[in-house]
């Protein structure tokens, strides 16, 4: 029998939906660990708080939809899906329309306004997580700080799983009782659901499944999330059963669950391999709240409906779509500056608010809408923000029609791909070749004294003033260079897990070195980035076997390495030049390209800038440890600060040259200014500032 068999002969409406206060309750309690979360407070688990959305939502929804079945034999799917639209639907248009025009002024045009509009899109059609994975990457990302719809990826997983879950659910009973018996069908369905979906977030938290799956299995990913619905869904399957449940057991139940998600707030943290089995404690105490709810009154629960909490969860998805625009809004406008986020957090009340009584409510407690009038209203909330959207990306690509950011924006392009066709550790081994990896080597059969410009990815960021002084006196040039690997005979370890040698750096630098001793003497230009001397998840030490360093001593054993592999370069008849590290900046601060504001970018270099006091001071001791090993060594330094932060101001445009492809490189538009520095010291004579 057909569904709408089914349908034809059952009651015009299934049983009305139960108030659950205590979810409510529980709603506010998620939605406050999330912002808590996102405006830098100390929560460093925060972000559970959309794993308990998701049990709520899978609990909640399997409810509706068996009260539902047990009331008219049948689910009404156009009732479910206009009912989800409804709920969910106009107030995302609202919020995406919005953020998307503040983003013109707001964001800045060199990749973040672009990726805001692709996010958009995809919140708008259902798929913002699989956008985001791709265009945004990891979620604790410097990238994801500064995307203001970062949020709704959550969304979309929920919106996914209320795709799919219904129909599995009324396969399950439709064969239920097609076989008149088998009432656990559904649940062994939903079951099976959650096994695989838990599977596979447990093999991708142990690094078993690869990146390519990341955004199907990864923090994004629907798999890896749809068994929290499922738990949630399981819930309400055994509903009747749990009602039966002691007074003592559900007392037990919601401590032990009020104790589980505390726990979670704060022994999870942005380094826990999630999702994967510490999403358990999460999802599981959300689960013993809901069944200690669902059998009588705890004292757990009892706190949990309490009025307060109620309205906090009545206006929890308002609040969780408008806090992190506005968080990211401030970050980017007054950077540095954690008061701010938290103001911002507090004022996105306000937006939330007005969208929940003069949007939400009114178009939920509008009756059904004709087809005309539901097409109209589906028209108006995705069409209207994907029009904009549109607006964004093409205005951000043209530069807004501002000249000078239209090259800022090509030289950004060239670093990127240099990046990717240069840097890359796993490529970079192709130095052992004649040529090297394809694209980093010019001029070949030039007559000149060859030019070798070698290092981690701080000698990149000089590839273009390099190449225009070496052309200038015909000289080959060759770029030997891998990210995080500069040229030492240290051996270099990864601080995260603590055990792990990277060996791929090591064999890239001895082949490094093997190369430039058997190649014609030339001018090897060795530039190393200062993140070393502060930042400490690569350490470096004299053997493989040694682990337990501090960053001390591994700033020691680093200049020791570079000492040696200078010497070891001049020894072999290269003329050496040293770079001392240019200035860094830390996520935040204005001077990186993703980070400026277009209305700031528009009214020109004022105040686009970060003083020198302001910088990270494990930076002086990097420029100090260079400055020791040109000396020790006899190579010829080379310092650009003056140059590069005047007057101890490091300023991000140098007339319309943006300074900065990044927080850590200078662009090549920049990196072009400094050909003629290059070319005194190709050319024989003395560079200095």
């Amino acid at each position: 029998m057909s569904a709408t068999k089914l349908e034809a002969g059952a009651p015009s409406a299934p049983a009305a939906t139960p108030v659950r206060r205590d979810i409510q309750g529980l709603r506010a309690i998620a939605v406050l660990a999330v912002i808590a979360f996102h405006a830098g407070l100390p929560v460093p688990g925060g972000f559970i708080g959309v794993d308990v959305f998701f049990v709520i939502s899978g609990f909640v929804i399997t409810a509706l939809l068996h009260r539902e079945w047990l009331s008219t034999g049948t689910i009404r799917f156009r009732r479910f899906y206009v009912r989800r639209f409804k709920r969910l639907t106009p107030a995302l248009a609202l919020m995406v329309s919005i953020t998307v025009v503040l983003s013109i002024a707001i964001l800045s045009p060199f990749g973040t306004q672009q990726v805001t509009a692709q996010t958009a899109i995809g919140a708008m059609f259902l798929v913002a997580n699989l956008v985001i994975s791709r265009s945004t990457g990891g979620y604790f990302d410097s990238a994801a700080e500064i995307n203001p719809l970062l949020n709704t990826w959550s969304l979309s997983v929920e919106e996914q799983f209320y795709l799919v879950f219904p129909a599995l659910l009324f396969s399950g009973w439709w064969v239920a009782r097609r076989l008149g018996r088998a009432k656990a069908i559904p649940g062994l369905l939903v079951l099976l659901v959650a096994m695989m979906s838990f599977g596979a977030a447990y093999l991708n938290a142990a690094g078993q499944l690869g990146p390519r799956t990341e955004f199907l299995f990864g923090f994004y990913g629907p798999a890896s999330r749809a068994w929290e619905f499922a738990i949630g869904a399981l819930i309400a399957l055994i509903l009747p059963r749990i009602s039966r449940l002691s007074a003592g057991v559900a007392q037990f139940l919601g401590f032990l669950g009020a104790l589980g998600l505390g726990a979670s707030l704060f022994v999870i943290t942005e380094s826990t391999p999630f999702p994967g089995p510490w999403t358990l404690l999460p999802v599981l105490s959300t689960a013993a709240l809901i069944v200690a709810g669902s059998a009588m009154p705890s004292a757990v629960s009892r706190l949990l409906s309490t009025r307060p909490m109620v309205i906090g969860g009545d206006y929890s998805y308002s609040l969780y779509l408008w806090h992190w625009p506005l968080i990211v809004f401030a970050s980017l406008i007054w950077p540095m500056n954690g008061t701010v986020l938290v103001a911002a957090a507090v004022l996105s009340v306000g937006p939330a608010v007005a969208s929940y009584r003069w949007l939400e409510q009114p178009i939920r407690r509008a009756p059904n809408p004709t087809r005309g009038r539901l097409v109209a209203l589906f028209s108006v909330a995705v069409l209207v923000p994907s029009i904009l959207a549109v607006g964004l990306w093409v205005g951000a690509n043209k530069s807004w029609g501002i000249g000078d950011l239209s090259g800022a924006r090509t030289a950004q392009q060239t670093w990127e791909r240099l990046s990717e066709e240069c840097l890359d550790l796993s490529t970079t081994l192709s130095v052992t070749s004649q040529v090297g990896a394809e694209g980093c080597v010019w001029n070949p059969e030039g007559s000149g004294m060859p030019v070798y410009l070698v290092g981690d990815s701080a000698a990149a960021q000089y590839l273009a003033g390099v190449r225009s002084a070496a052309d200038k006196f015909d000289s080959p040039l060759r770029l030997i260079a891998a990210a995080h690997c500069p040229l030492t005979t240290a051996s270099r370890v990864n601080n995260t897990t603590g055990e792990v040698t990277d060996l791929a750096c090591a064999a890239h630098n001895a082949e490094a070195l093997r190369i430039l001793e058997s190649s014609p003497p030339g001018f090897v230009l060795l530039a190393t980035s200062n993140r070393y001397w502060y930042v400490d998840d690569d350490l470096f030490v004299t053997a493989p076997g040694n682990r337990q360093v501090t960053i001390e001593q591994s700033r020691a054993t680093l200049e020791e390495g570079l000492l040696s592999a200078v010497d070891a370069l001049r020894y072999a008849g290269q003329r050496v030049v040293v770079l001392s590290p240019t200035y860094t900046f830390l996520n935040g601060q204005l001077s990186t390209p993703e980070r400026m504001p277009m209305f700031r970018l528009a009214a020109g270099s004022e105040g686009l800038g970060v003083d020198v006091g302001d910088l990270e001071p494990g930076q002086l001791e990097a420029r100090k440890a260079i400055a020791r090993v040109s000396e020790a060594t006899g190579a010829q330094l080379i310092d650009f600060e003056a140059w590069q932060c005047p007057q101890s101001r490091c300023p991000a445009l140098i007339g319309e040259a943006l300074v900065y492809a990044d927080s850590a490189h200078l662009s090549q538009q920049v990196s072009a200014l400094l050909a003629e520095r290059f070319a005194a010291v190709i050319g024989g004579s003395s560079a200095s500032d």
